[in-house]
């Protein structure tokens, strides 16, 4: 398909990549292959979400202060900037921080905004963060990224394409009130969508307290006595009030044929109690799958039958077409 020059010249000018902040864990730690990182200063042995974000409780009209530092993974010096933003929660549950600080992201301050960070070296940044006096109680989410200063690089021999590294750590904060608010969540429903064979699943969550969720988790599956359970990271967040579809895998080994049972079980990540959910599924073999791709055909059978008879009576009266002129050409001429 040919796209029109204008929207050509519109897409090809740069090509954004934004790693480190909507992916899980494990791809967090991919974009450590890229040329920077931005992470929190902790000891060693801080829990594991707090090595990773900006996690506090605080109190209306606090300020405190927090250390970050920028990590150069290249040979070279870089130059980057470092600003706070705002952030939402997509539909898929994902954490997506803006472009801009209107809201929550207006709380942070950071110094400073540029840093040039030595090759395979790092440079602190600090961030100042004042909750106003009027904020809701409640979580609040934000961002601090960092980008190159220098808009990003051009791949070799690709003039029209610009790479732009963004990471960056996420903020949560949480006000508090003279009553504690909670976190609860239900689990509505489960599904497994991995057809053929696949271990994909999706399961439905919906938010009825008063904070963030984050489930985390286990899922089983049984086949004949036998079962593997597999630890599952935080699935997304849910926003207070709302639901969430939330889609994820228990690993990439294909399922074998078979009648299976997978069980699922989530907790908050900040603790509180366990909901469990089961569904029943089949992955079907080779022959079933056949045998319902040709029942599932998109030429029915019985138009096949119809098409069968029609040919066989063209070619019946071809034949007796045929056998009329041999019949007329074999009489003997009249005297």
């Amino acid at each position: 398909m040919r796209l029109p020059r204008l929207l050509v010249a519109f897409l090809t000018p740069a090509l954004v990549c934004l790693t480190g902040l909507t992916a899980p864990a494990p791809a967090r730690a991919a974009a450590q292959s890229g040329e920077f990182s931005l992470r929190p200063v902790r000891p060693a042995d801080a829990p594991a979400r707090e090595r990773s974000y900006i996690v506090r409780t605080v109190d209306v009209g606090s300020v405190f202060t927090d250390r970050l530092e920028a990590v150069n993974l290249t040979d070279e010096p870089l130059e980057l900037d470092v600003a706070a933003v705002d952030a939402t929660v997509l539909d898929d549950g994902s954490f997506a921080p803006g472009t801009a600080a209107a809201a929550e992201g207006a709380w942070i301050t950071v110094t400073p905004s540029r840093v040039r960070v030595p090759a395979k070296g790092t440079a602190p940044v600090q961030v100042r963060i004042t909750v106003p006096a009027d904020a809701a109680l409640g979580d609040h989410i934000a961002a601090v990224v960092a980008q190159r200063a220098d808009g990003g690089t051009t791949p070799s021999g690709q003039p029209n394409v610009v790479l732009r590294q963004r990471v960056g750590v996420r903020v949560y904060l949480t006000v508090r009130g003279d009553e504690p608010l909670q976190r609860a969540f239900e689990v509505r429903d489960l599904r497994w969508v991995g057809a053929p064979s696949a271990r994909a699943f999706e399961v439905d969550i919906a938010n009825v307290g008063g904070l963030l969720v984050e489930p985390v988790g286990t899922l089983t599956i049984e086949r004949g006595g036998l079962s593997a359970t597999t630890e599952l990271p935080v699935l997304g967040t849910v926003p207070v009030g709302e639901s969430r579809t939330l889609r994820f895998s228990a690993g990439d080994t294909e399922l074998e044929p078979g009648a299976y049972e997978a069980t699922l079980t989530l907790r908050d990540i900040n603790g509180g109690p366990e909901h469990q959910r089961t569904v029943s599924f089949t992955v079907e073999g080779a022959a079933e799958l056949a045998g319902r791709a040709s029942s599932d055909s998109s030429f029915p059978s019985w138009l096949g039958v119809v098409a069968g008879g029609a040919l066989a009576g063209v070619v019946f009266a071809l034949y007796r077409r045929r056998r009329n002129e041999a019949g007329a050409d074999a009489q003997p001429p009249a005297a």
